[in-house]
């Protein structure tokens, strides 16, 4: 797979820089906000943030460095990991005994952070083994008032072992 020579920051920018200057050619063509919206695939707040820009709203950079309080214990929940510790709540109690004061939570993140960058295995290498390959890409239909219902009723129609007893419920 090829890399395209822009990085993800410049790709996000020229993507936003043409929905700012389709978001002024649609207004001035006398498009409402909504449909603009709408057809750009953006919010309508941010319709309404490029109009009222005279230029391209750059993003501003993020001043903060974010730290946390798990950076220092890292290198030793990796050398665990690495050495085949892998479950998550001994790997929380081995840095709390080193004085790790944060949460579990933060901790379970970022195993399971290891685990993904460890794991090798995609639906594409069942393809590889015996078997019917990975499971089949499908869509679901959208959630509506009527489906849902449908859903519901349906779930209370099969707890009913036979049509007599469904009849005497109803």
């Amino acid at each position: 797979m090829s890399r395209d020579p822009q990085s993800r920051p410049e790709q996000s920018r020229s993507r936003r820089l043409e929905k700012y200057q389709q978001t002024h050619a649609l207004r001035g063509q006398g498009y409402l906000i909504q449909d603009i919206a709408h057809h750009l695939g953006i919010w309508e707040r941010t319709v309404h943030k490029y109009l009222a820009a005279s230029t391209f709203p750059e993003r501003q950079p993020n001043l903060r460095a974010r730290v946390s309080g798990l950076d220092r214990y890292k290198p030793v929940l990796v050398q665990q990991w690495n050495q085949g510790q892998t479950e998550g709540t001994q790997l929380f109690r081995a840095i709390q005994a080193l004085g790790y004061k944060g949460s579990y939570m933060t901790v379970a993140r970022y195993v399971r952070q290891l685990c993904q960058s460890e794991s090798h295995l995609s639906p594409e290498s069942l393809n590889d083994l015996p078997g019917r390959g990975p499971a089949p890409m499908t869509q679901q239909p959208p959630l509506t008032a009527r489906r849902a219902a449908w859903l519901v009723i349906s779930v209370n129609i099969q707890l009913y072992q036979s049509p007599s007893t469904l009849l005497k419920a109803f």
